[in-house]
């Protein structure tokens, strides 16, 4: 896998997709069948009642007053595969994206990217001569990431929520059902099939991001509110310069 061909996957999975154009499926829950309406709920939050544009908002706004959620799920585009399990607090970010069979953990602390990449992440981004000598060199470091990096800020741009919660259509009010137990609605995008699902019990949060065709996967939104541990900047002596590797 070609660093070209991994930050093309990115882009057209996530950043350019809005509602993940061409990804989703059923893997973040289970849906009533497409007709079928789900009874009201005595606490639900109102948002079912109203336009696909309010909700959307609403369920943006939600996110933002948590200030902290995960996201977690698996992408699809051909032989590219991304698994992603990232906690987001804030501009804080940790976690761990695996492209195909390589991981990097990734960190985000006080306004600098770091990374730790394995070496079959490393073969898979370009640098298969020298991948198990920057593993070696990098050992239990992170590597300090520059700003003009594409390929690393591509991976980091994977948990933006408000990249994730943008409609690149027209919004739609689809099927209502259960997301692992929560009550939701679906939010239809004309450009591509793609639906967001959004609590309507309780905050309206986004809880899952689906589209027609499940073999390109899907995210799944969770954690909200929760404390993002590890998003602490390493020492200076625990850090090297990613341009300095190799």
């Amino acid at each position: 896998m070609r660093n070209r061909s991994i930050k093309a996957s990115v882009a057209a999975l996530v950043v350019a997709g809005g509602l993940l154009s061409g990804c989703g499926g059923t893997d973040g829950g289970s849906t009533t069948a497409p007709g079928a309406a789900a009874a009201p709920s005595e606490e639900g939050n109102g948002v079912a009642a109203l336009e696909p544009a309010e909700i959307l908002s609403r369920s943006k706004a939600a996110v933002g007053k948590a200030g902290s959620y995960t996201l977690s799920g698996t992408l699809r585009d051909g032989a590219e595969e991304l698994t992603l399990d990232l906690a987001v607090g804030g501009t804080d970010l940790v976690g761990n994206v695996l492209v195909g069979s390589g991981r990097v953990q990734l960190l985000r602390a006080h306004g600098k990217d770091y990374v730790r990449p394995d070496a079959a992440f490393l073969a898979a981004t370009g640098n298969a001569k020298k991948a198990d000598a920057m593993v070696a060199e990098l050992g239990d470091k992170w590597a300090l990431v520059p700003a003009t990096n594409q390929t690393y800020a591509s991976l980091f741009a994977l948990a933006d929520a408000d990249q994730l919660l943008t409609a690149t259509g027209t919004l739609t009010k689809g099927v209502e059902g259960e997301i692992h137990g929560t009550p939701a609605v679906g939010l239809v995008d004309s450009a591509d099939g793609g639906v967001l699902y959004v609590a309507t019990s309780g905050e309206p949060y986004p809880l899952s991001l689906q589209s027609k065709d499940a073999e390109q996967g899907s995210l799944t939104f969770s954690g909200f509110g929760a404390e993002v541990e590890g998003a602490t900047p390493p020492a200076t002596t625990q850090v090297i310069d990613l341009a300095e590797l190799g």
